[in-house]
């Protein structure tokens, strides 16, 4: 449920407006398109997560605690970019 608020920040930077309208229209937006949210914000988790866990036992702590860091730069930006191609296709479909 929490997840059809995902886009409230979006619609505060593209049209400017305030929490409420933002809120109220990010649950708007997400009305009927539940399962392919919910499919996205797996494949996000994963595609986080994973490298976090694969780095497990890999050596010594300073490379893992700079795998991590590695990963972190690129895994969270390409999350971000995820979530905003999906907030466009989301506003194109209505």
């Amino acid at each position: 449920m929490i997840s059809r608020y995902l886009f409230f920040i979006h619609y505060m930077v593209d049209k400017d407006k305030g929490v409420f309208y933002s809120l109220s229209k990010s649950w708007e937006l997400t009305t009927d398109k539940g399962f392919k949210l919910f499919l996205f914000l797996i494949l996000v988790f994963l595609v986080v997560f994973t490298p976090v866990f694969l780095s497990y036992n890999v050596g010594t702590m300073l490379f893992i605690i700079l795998l991590r860091a590695v990963f972190a730069f690129i895994t969270f930006p390409l999350a971000v970019m995820a979530t905003i191609y999906l907030y466009r296709e989301f506003n194109q479909e209505d």
